[in-house]
């Protein structure tokens, strides 16, 4: 099946196809090529088949976008349209009322932290059909003036039968990437160019996720078109929970020894694990780097046995409540390295108007549009910093660990609540530190050169004055002299 999701395009296997094309044939060329130099990144094993005893199956994913209160009317509206064109009887909870309730409670309580199931919708778009069958919206109050819509998606079989292909298959080749010389001189010299080659199982794990981030996109193209979608209007990957059934069919495996089996499912073991007490519930935390785009929650539901072999695997209800309040985490963690790609890149911005010698109009009128730039993205943010604090990530760590237990962390590093908090409190400290004083710069700069502009602007009319005072009385001279001799 061919992706067409531009998180996809944007992995570096997948692009300047033309020059490693160009590579491919002057490094193999058996005329040109004597001495190829290579370099082979080798992150996993080069077994990536999953093992008989284990199976996985994808159950449902919980994908959250945010919405700002300009486009709480929007919202509303495009629901009561989802609705209409998609109603879904025998639900009894699921009716249009409760999306007039959830916003009515928001208004009317400062510290709401209500979650509101809204309706469930049969698929009948015939595109999206082919990645999902049923869709079920949730409201959640991130704070009085951010609305997140979570939105449970049911894969559908053919979904299902690709995701399962994917972890179960072994893949012909891990990925090259070309790197080409640095001078254009040296393209034709095979010694020039350099390969770097990533095994199978790097490859295998972006396979997965490249079919995670085609669903979500159809998902959020459909949806588009009826809600105002905050991370998809942004091109930024809105974040989710992926869970997953797996079955042990041999006796229970723990730590590190199960993570090496799973790591055949595309699980990156390197990534922040942690399980229960119970050891049903597995949770990976996957974060944005290198090849993978998706800020996301593999939340494994595993099938363990006690000593009788008997099956004690915990009611599947579970996950549906806990992943409101860790879906929360995550959308503001996405919102915090928004932000702080922004602040990047106007920093970038401020940096190279400043380094470059222009005349003073022109960096003058750079500046002011870098400034509304800079207000006019910061707008959103700014609530973050007023409304999200502390008490936010505490009540939201407590639902979570209330609903899943006592978590251990596999690998001996951070904890999951203390990734999903710290971090982004940091990321979000910094960034804001950083926009502040690139901010102070900007407006400093703009006020000096307006300064010096008016300067100018005023010297220029105080010549043109004495220049017009000048002319007026030269042309009243002549006309004086001009009358006086006609009376000669």
């Amino acid at each position: 099946m061919k992706l067409l999701n531009p998180y996809t395009k944007s992995k570096s296997y997948n692009k300047n196809l033309l020059k490693k094309k160009l590579g491919n044939f002057i490094v193999n060329n058996k005329f040109l090529n004597k001495n190829k130099v290579e370099i082979n990144f080798k992150l996993f094993d080069d077994d990536v088949l999953l093992p008989s005893d284990i199976r996985v199956e994808i159950n449902h994913i919980l994908m959250s976008e945010i919405v700002f209160m300009e486009d709480f009317n929007r919202l509303k509206k495009g629901l009561h349209k989802l609705f209409k064109l998609n109603q879904n009887q025998g639900y009894y909870y699921f009716n249009p009322r409760n999306i007039d309730d959830f916003f009515e409670r928001l208004f009317s309580n400062i510290r709401s932290r209500n979650i509101q199931n809204t309706f469930k919708m049969t698929i009948k778009d015939v595109q999206l059909r082919k990645f999902c069958k049923e869709l079920t919206f949730s409201l959640a109050s991130v704070s009085n003036s951010i609305v997140a819509i979570n939105i449970h998606i049911s894969p559908s079989d053919n979904f299902k039968t690709m995701i399962s292909e994917a972890m179960k298959g072994d893949t012909d080749k891990g990925f090259i990437q070309m790197i080409p010389p640095r001078y254009i001189k040296d393209t034709l010299k095979p010694h020039s160019w350099q390969t770097v080659s990533f095994n199978k199982q790097e490859y295998k794990l972006s396979l997965i996720e490249d079919l995670i981030l085609e669903l979500k996109w159809e998902v959020s193209c459909y949806l588009s078109k009826y809600l105002p979608l905050y991370f998809f209007k942004n091109k930024v990957i809105s974040p989710s929970i992926e869970v997953y059934n797996t079955h042990l069919i041999s006796l229970p495996l723990q730590g590190n020894e199960l993570l090496s089996k799973m790591e055949s499912a595309g699980i990156f073991s390197s990534f922040l694990c942690e399980s229960n007490e119970r050891g049903d519930i597995h949770l990976v935390f996957n974060d944005d780097f290198q090849n993978n785009r998706d800020i996301s929650i593999k939340m494994h539901l595993n099938e363990v046995y006690n000593e009788n072999h008997t099956s004690t695997i915990s009611n599947k209800i579970i996950p549906h409540i806990a992943n409101p309040y860790l879906i929360q985490l995550l959308s503001i963690q996405t919102m915090t390295k928004l932000y702080e790609k922004r602040t990047l890149k106007h920093k970038k911005k401020y940096d190279k108007v400043s380094s470059i010698n222009l005349p003073k109009l022109v960096k003058y009128r750079m500046l002011s549009r870098l400034k509304i730039e800079m207000e006019k993205n910061n707008f959103h943010f700014s609530r973050l910093d007023r409304e999200i604090n502390y008490e936010f990530y505490e009540y939201m760590i407590k639902r979570y660990e209330r609903e899943v237990g006592k978590t251990t962390n596999i690998l001996k590093s951070y904890k999951l609540s203390e990734t999903l908090t710290n971090v982004p409190i940091d990321i979000f400290d910094q960034s804001n530190f950083m926009f502040k004083s690139i901010y102070d710069q900007v407006t400093n700069q703009i006020h000096f050169l307006d300064n010096i502009i008016n300067f100018k602007r005023q010297s220029t009319m105080l010549i043109l004055t004495v220049i017009t005072i000048v002319i007026s009385l030269l042309t009243l001279i002549f006309t004086l002299l001009t009358f006086i001799s006609t009376f000669e």
